[in-house]
């Protein structure tokens, strides 16, 4: 019987995909039906259960491509009838899958597996070998695979069928075998992490792609070299914020107030974001001046509906109402309700009480009583009530507000209509024509915070510090120490952060020095510095043997990062006339500073923003771009900033407070 089985075998193996072999190893290789296997009671040393998904995947691939590696098998001894005469001891996932096919009907019963026949005394080993000896593709491994699939043909569709992925997830791959190679190349190297390359693939510009990878590895390196904050990888939050991605996120307050089914049926295009789920909140809105169209009319929609009854002069719709427009409008006043004698008592009570809890440091019991008081005064701030002379002529300004909802400005006056404005302006001109004061010059940095005052003071000085020669490193060393020592008076006008007391020298530790240089020359002369004679086991000889050129460079450059920086714009009580003096003397090209978007365009406000491109590039320009958000008319800034053929005035443009006084800005 057996030897009749044996050569039914060897004369099917004809039927097999591939040609047979004689095995791996020296093994004997069959052809065997489903009717000639079972699973080995002790097969397998994988014990810990696979996921359905990854089962999925093996009956995919094997419906698709066939059966790729052979199955271990050993010969059944027993005597039992009926019994398969061959157990599988390695590949029962492939076997079970291979049933799978069968009970679907996708496996035809006489058609022949591939088995490699081996010793009994073998099969824990194989077992264990083929589970462990053996790598994982790795994620880059896997795109570029299902990259080049698609550049031979295959569909979507076909590549999720074949190998049981997720039709989103065969996309997510393929979008990212999109990025510019040099990425691609820094996420296999471990250099970028999958988010970071989900965020690359945002923009399908490589040529950004590249040019942001190069800005995060310059931006890492420095870092690494002045500072302790250290970074290695380049994750999806540092690519973000520099991708000029002007994209809408659905939990902007504009797609929650329209909707996204809104927004799609009115043509709007949506793009998912490659690694989070697939749900609303994932999404990207790209056409964003038909979601602020859209806003606009749903605004006007609930306006209908619920404000015009409150009967103001004027209201009016916006996508976003910022702070610095509020600002020129003019705060109506309502008419305070007064609490009555119960409330008012009751307050009295609760404060007293809240006071003596506090006094016996029962805190916890004040801040009850305190918040029961509160709920009171709220409860009678809500009777305060807009005057019908308001209403008459003051409106509203509605905008979108959080989650989507209508945030309502009430009682606002529009400039120039506010009471008493007419008068105003009247005893203005009249005033004008008979003073011969003159008006305030411009400050120049359209009321930048303290914050970024810092940052352009400590990047005027890294330039400078840049250009600082020994001879004038020399002269500013002995003038202020001189000035210091021998002066009687106090010498309050020095520009080194050191001082004098008691006999002795104290440097400033606080002072600017050299932490994160913002000024790329300044970082290469700081990079060529020669400083390993400070860690040396004998520093003072060590020293000694650096050459003159070398000493005086070190002095050159101590001295740059104890200089004080300031702007020209300053006022009198910090500006120091020696300071502008060593800036005059190193004339410095300030054209060749450029303005970057973090370093002035983002701090600036939106008047400011509209000043300045008026001032540049004439006043159609501000005009067009009167009405976009803040960051899109950053973006717009810097476009024309950054022109191949920039226009005159942009090559001409110097950063408000660098160049010296007298010079043209």
């Amino acid at each position: 019987m057996e030897a009749v089985a044996e050569q039914e075998r060897a004369q099917d193996r004809e039927q097999w995909e591939g040609e047979p072999d004689s095995g791996d190893g020296g093994q004997e290789v069959l052809g065997l039906t489903l009717k000639e296997l079972d699973v080995h009671p002790e097969a397998g040393v994988r014990q810990t259960a696979v996921s359905e998904e990854s089962d999925k995947g093996m009956v995919a691939s094997i419906a698709s491509l066939g059966l790729i590696q052979n199955i271990a098998v050993v010969r059944n001894h027993s005597t039992v009838p009926h019994e398969a005469p061959f157990l599988v001891v390695a590949g029962v996932r492939r076997f079970e899958a291979i049933q799978t096919l069968f009970m679907r009907g996708d496996w035809p019963e006489d058609r022949r597996i591939r088995c490699a026949v081996v010793q009994e005394e073998d099969a824990v080993q194989i077992s264990f070998a083929e589970n462990v000896v053996r790598v994982e593709m790795s994620m880059a491994d896997e795109i570029e695979a299902f990259s080049a699939m698609v550049d031979q043909g295959a569909t979507v569709g076909e590549i999720a069928t074949r190998f049981a992925y997720a039709p989103r997830t065969v996309r997510q791959r393929i979008r990212l075998a999109g990025c510019h190679p040099e990425v691609l190349s820094a996420f296999r190297e471990g250099e970028v992490t999958l988010d970071g390359l989900g965020a690359f693939a945002s923009t399908r510009k490589q040529a950004q792609q590249l040019h942001v990878l190069e800005r995060l590895r310059k931006k890492r390196d420095e870092q690494h070299q002045y500072s302790w904050n250290l970074w290695d990888t380049i994750d999806a939050d540092r690519v973000r914020p520099l991708l000029d991605d002007t994209r809408v996120s659905a939990t902007d307050g504009r797609a929650q107030l329209v909707g996204i089914d809104a927004y799609k049926e009115a043509g709007g295009k949506v793009d998912l974001d490659l690694f989070s789920d697939e749900d609303d909140d994932h999404l990207h809105l790209r056409s964003t001046e038909l979601l602020d169209e859209l806003a606009l009319q749903r605004l006007r929609d609930w306006v209908g509906e619920t404000l015009l009854e409150e009967r103001w002069a004027w209201v009016e719709c916006m996508v976003d109402f910022p702070h610095e427009l509020r600002q020129t409008y003019t705060q109506a006043n309502k008419l305070k309700a007064t609490p009555t004698e119960e409330e008012q008592a009751e307050m009295d009570r609760l404060e007293a009480e809240k006071k003596a809890h506090y006094a016996a440091k029962e805190h916890a019991e004040g801040r009850a009583k305190d918040k029961e008081r509160t709920a009171i005064v709220n409860k009678v701030i809500e009777r305060d009530i807009w005057p019908d002379a308001v209403r008459e002529n003051a409106g509203c300004v509605v905008e979108v507000g959080y989650r989507g909802k209508p945030q309502v400005w009430r009682g606002l006056y529009r400039p120039g209509e506010e009471p008493g404005a007419a008068e105003r302006a009247e005893d203005v001109a009249k005033g004008a024509k008979g003073s011969k004061k003159k008006a305030d010059p411009p400050k120049g940095l359209g009321g930048l915070p303290a914050s970024a005052l810092d940052t352009l003071r400590a990047l005027r000085g890294d330039v400078v510090a840049a250009h600082l020669t020994d001879d004038l490193a020399d002269r500013v060393l002995t003038f202020h120490l001189c000035m210091k020592v021998f002066n009687v008076k106090s010498y309050t006008q020095g520009i080194l952060a050191v001082d004098y007391a008691e006999g002795k020298f104290n440097v400033d530790g606080s002072n600017r020095g050299f932490d994160r240089p913002r000024y790329d020359p300044l970082v290469d002369r700081c990079g060529n510095l020669s400083t390993e004679w400070i860690h040396a086991d004998d520093p003072w000889g060590s020293f000694l043997s650096l050459t003159e050129a070398e000493r005086r460079e070190l002095l050159t450059m101590a001295v740059a990062s104890l200089l004080i920086p300031q702007l020209t714009t300053d006022d009198r009580w910090r500006k120091k006339p020696q300071y502008e003096m060593v800036v005059n003397a190193l004339r410095i090209d300030w054209k060749s500073v450029k303005a970057t978007r973090a370093l002035l365009w983002d701090r600036l406000k939106k008047s400011d923003l509209l000043e300045a491109g008026r001032r540049l590039f004439r006043a159609p320009w501000a005009k067009e771009r009167a009405k976009l958000k803040k960051g899109q008319i950053v973006n717009a800034m810097v476009e024309e900033f950054e022109r191949d053929d920039p226009a005159e005035k942009v090559k001409d443009f110097v950063i408000p407070g660098f160049a010296p006084p007298g010079s043209t800005e």
